[in-house]
């Protein structure tokens, strides 16, 4: 998964955190209360040998039909981009999708939980009628090639099938591993120029991405002090409220070590849910 460089100040820029929010993720349940994840990258390495499968399917696929049809080759390869085309589209939406699962976490009620519902129900739909369109153009490969082969033997069958592999796994899998690659290539963009700057002398970004939230509770929480914080933040009482204090980004891993400190579900379920608002923030959700 991306280093998200913890513990440095570091926090990545929007267009970084809107790719991570849409790369594959776990939920994990606290106390009750489940969040989908937001920051955290699942499974990469999976996706990525499955990605390399999808290539080889499509590539086969690709001289099946050109082995035993009169083709043109620009067509049938303008087909195989139309494929990968058609799949990055359809996971547009997922980031913005994440977000809102994240947002009806702690806005399920009322009229701005009906807006997030009808707004993700939306971005699934438009997600949906394109990976359709995927499934289709297997469906057509694999008639014309029955078609042009001129009988339903082994042979056809395991090319059918390969058709359907490689059209689920494109729906399954291409976006989610490109988004994986862009948001490791635009966090370690983000990086070279935060280390520029504080090499340069300007302490100016460091110093704007240390940001304090301050948190009400209807239950007593543990403090986590920055010492034992991965990322140097830390959450300490003040008065009758806390103080919750990032040094970058509060990532899953932060909100994990957070909730994890505390001693009862009510505490767990508490803290998850507020430590999920400040997350959602860096994304202006």
């Amino acid at each position: 998964m991306p280093d998200l460089k913890q513990g440095l100040g570091f926090q990545p820029s929007l267009t970084t955190l809107k790719y991570l929010c849409g790369t594959r993720k776990m939920a994990s349940n606290y106390g009750g209360v489940t969040l989908p994840g937001l920051f955290k990258t699942r499974a990469f390495p999976r996706d990525m040998a499955l990605f390399s499968l999808v290539f080889l399917l499509e590539l086969v696929g690709i001289k099946m039909i050109y082995d035993i049809g009169e083709f043109n080759p620009l067509a049938i390869f303008g087909v195989f981009l139309l494929e990968f085309a058609i799949a990055i589209f359809a996971h547009i939406p997922q980031s913005k999708i994440q977000i809102l699962s994240n947002l009806l976490v702690v806005e399920y009620q009322g009229a701005n939980g009906d807006n997030h519902r009808e707004k993700k129900r939306s971005l699934k739909l438009f997600a949906g009628a394109l990976n359709t369109i995927l499934i289709l153009i297997a469906a057509l490969k694999a008639y014309l090639f029955i078609g042009l082969y001129g009988e339903l033997d082994g042979v056809a069958l395991t090319v059918c099938v390969s058709y359907g592999l490689a059209a689920f796994l494109q729906i399954t899998v291409t976006g989610y591993f490109l988004w994986e690659v862009f948001s490791i290539i635009s966090l370690n963009r983000d990086y070279k120029l935060f280390r520029k700057t504080l090499n340069s002398g300007q302490t100016q970004l460091n110093k704007a991405k240390k940001q304090t939230s301050v948190l009400k509770f209807s239950v007593p929480m543990e403090e986590v002090q920055a010492e034992s914080s991965p990322s140097k933040h830390a959450l300490l009482k003040v008065g009758s409220d806390y103080e919750l204090t990032c040094n970058g980004l509060f990532s899953d891993d932060d909100l994990e070590h957070f909730v994890f400190v505390q001693r009862t579900e009510d505490q767990k379920r508490n803290l998850a849910l507020e430590l999920l608002k400040v997350q959602l923030n860096y994304v202006k959700a």
